[in-house]
This record gives C-alpha cells, sequence and structure tokens, in this order.
C-alpha cells in the first residue's frame, strides 16, 4: 500500500554554521498512522520510500543528501562525504534543483514486521550544507521534502 508522508520544509540555520539533519524513516514519519493503521493491523514493514526533493528559493549553495539504514543521528561532513550521496543545487533557477531519491529495504532488519504500535527506524535520510564547503547563506529555506513510502500489513487489528 502506498502512504504518503506529511510535506517537509528543510532550512539553512539562522548563523550559516554547518546544518546537517536527518528525517527518520519510520511510521511516525506517515501521515496519520494512529488514525488510519495503528488499530486496524497487527504488523507492518516499509519496504520503500521515494523522497520527492524540491527547492524552494533562489538560494546559493548546494546541499548533500544521502540515505543511510544503519546510522542514525545528525550528519556531519565527514560521513556525508564518506556515504554514496546526490548533490543538489539550493537555487530555483537551477534544472538540477529537484531530486528524486527512492530508498527500498534491504538490510534483513529492515525486512522483519513490526507491532503497528512500536516504530523502529528503517533508514534515514540525510542531508548537510554549511557556508564554508557549500556556500550555503544562512538562515534561508531550502527545500520541501515530499515522501511517499510502500508499505506492506500483516494481521487484522484487535479494534475488528
Amino acid at each position: 500500500m502506498s502512504v504518503p508522508c506529511d510535506p517537509i520544509v528543510i532550512d539553512t540555520d539562522g548563523t550559516g554554521s554547518a546544518a546537517g539533519r536527518q528525517i527518520i524513516v519510520a511510521h511516525s514519519l506517515l501521515d496519520d498512522w494512529d488514525n488510519k493503521f495503528a488499530h486496524t493491523f497487527q504488523e507492518y514493514r516499509i519496504r520503500a520510500v521515494t523522497f520527492d526533493i524540491t527547492s524552494l528559493d533562489d538560494n546559493s549553495g548546494v546541499t548533500m543528501f544521502s540515505i543511510s539504514e544503519q546510522t542514525f543521528g545528525i550528519p556531519n561532513y565527514d560521513q556525508m562525504t564518506s556515504a554514496t550521496n546526490w548533490i543538489v543545487p539550493n537555487s530555483t533557477d537551477n534544472p538540477r534543483s529537484h531530486k528524486v531519491i527512492r530508498w527500498k529495504a534491504i538490510d534483513l532488519q529492515n525486512l522483519e514486521y513490526l507491532p503497528t504500535s512500536g516504530d523502529g527506524p528503517a533508514a534515514a535520510l540525510n542531508w548537510f550544507t554549511n557556508n564554508t564547503t557549500f556556500n550555503s547563506e544562512a538562515g534561508r529555506r531550502l527545500f520541501v521534502i515530499r515522501a511517499m513510502a510502500t508499505v506492506e500489513f500483516r494481521g487484522i487489528g484487535t479494534d475488528f
């Protein structure tokens, strides 16, 4: 089943220093999980997520994106440059400022079913930018990220 996620706006901080953040791929990312799925099914697993990343403004610099199935926490420059990554211009004027990144679960732990009441992270979409290396301006809105997850369910919940 394809399940939409609420849009997320990412920005740089007010100082122009390093801005590393991440979005955790877990059921908390999915739109209205408790009302739609938590009581309807017993177990779930997130098989894939498509992230649609679009620049919001005409900003300078670039932002680096990567996906990790094993490292959770705020990414730094060294982690980002050692991972497979995508560099996306911060400017709406650049035709490459729109990127679609797809993640598919391949780690055996991510293929396990989880109780719908639990929230185990499957992966993380990381991003990193700064003024020094990537010429990103301080305090600017950079991107909106829309995501669609492919979720598999098993078992009918107790409310039925």
